[in-house]
């Protein structure tokens, strides 16, 4: 089965159905490195 690969909006890194970051993006729409960094600039909760 293929893996599902998820592209965060903010980096434009992918990543594959599996990885901590893939249910983040999932979620998201970002990995967990650019919500991080969107949560401190106050864009998200």
């Amino acid at each position: 089965m293929i893996p599902k690969i998820e592209t965060c909006e903010e980096c434009g890194r992918k990543y594959k159905e599996g990885t901590m970051d893939y249910g983040s993006i999932f979620q998201t729409g970002y990995c967990g490195d650019c919500l991080v960094e969107r949560v401190e600039r106050g864009e998200e909760w």
